[in-house]
């Protein structure tokens, strides 16, 4: 296995600066580069995957919207058959090139396809586990998205990912500038504007996500919700701080636990939460 060669590197960069122009900062499109061509991100989201939902070797993923590809790379690296699939031509084409390099025996075509994550064409049923991370805040009717995840998945299959959260009181997930709660969205272009930023980026490719509305097109399209933290004190063996795991044990031998998870239930549903982290769980038929 190959590491990925310094001229792809030039140029997805420049790609980035190209497309986050008068947006990005040149700090930010390190930040980005390091975030999501790098492997340190995707490994975390690829432990969130096997901690929620035990995936394991040999099965089947669906990375809807899966960018320049790194967590379909990681995936793969680790047996998980994935494939990634978006709309971007480059992030595509990158995502192949770079394959060559790092797993030239893999099915390069079968893991990088271009297609719509709201109607992929691919045959039902057929995914243990679909993905979508920093996805939806993309896609204006992003409940297509939600549907298409339950129609790829298998009965008890899962659907994970994760969204910025724009009823909460933090930094725009994209410009990086202090944002207010759901912030008017012609006021938004304004403010965009006096800062000097390009205002069409958000415009046309961010849409407003909330936590309870996740929370409620999941359950409206059929998926049962999950939560990480819930589940991680169902299975200790997830847990990696021991003092953590030893005061749950603690609460678990005093038949307590509960009141553990309900505090956790309480702060998944919190509104104002910066940041959403999704499992739902596709019934069984």
């Amino acid at each position: 296995m190959k590491a990925i060669p310094d001229y792809l590197i030039h140029k997805v960069k420049a790609h980035i600066r190209d497309e986050y122009r008068n947006i990005f900062s040149e700090k930010m499109v390190e930040s980005h580069f390091n975030n999501y061509i790098l492997t340190d991100l995707s490994l975390a989201q690829l432990k969130i995957t096997r901690d929620t939902t035990g995936i394991k070797s040999g099965q089947r993923l669906c990375d809807l919207g899966c960018g320049y590809g790194t967590f379909v790379l990681v995936c793969r690296q680790t047996c998980i058959d994935a494939t990634g699939v978006d709309l971007a031509e480059y992030q595509i084409k990158f995502g192949r090139k770079r394959m060559k390099y790092e797993l030239p025996n893999d099915n390069i075509s079968a893991a990088y396809q271009f297609g719509d994550a709201r109607n992929t064409g691919m045959p039902e049923k057929s995914f243990d586990v679909v993905s979508a991370w920093n996805v939806l805040e993309h896609i204006k009717d992003y409940d297509k998205v939600i549907q298409e995840a339950y129609r790829l998945l298998k009965p008890g299959g899962y659907f994970v990912g994760i969204a910025p959260n724009y009823c909460a009181f933090r930094n725009e997930a994209h410009y990086q500038v202090p944002w207010l709660p759901l912030l008017p969205r012609r006021l938004a272009k304004f403010y965009l504007q006096i800062l000097g930023k390009r205002a069409d980026f958000f415009e046309n490719e961010i849409h407003y996500v909330t936590n309870w509305g996740i929370l409620k097109k999941l359950r409206k399209n059929g998926f049962k919700n999950q939560y990480y933290e819930v589940l991680k004190t169902g299975n200790l063996d997830n847990i990696n701080s021991t003092k953590i795991k030893r005061i749950l044990k603690a609460f678990s031998d005093l038949h307590l636990l509960f009141l553990i998870n309900f505090a956790f239930l309480l702060m998944n549903w919190n509104p104002f939460k910066p940041s959403i982290l999704f499992i739902g769980q596709k019934t069984y038929e």
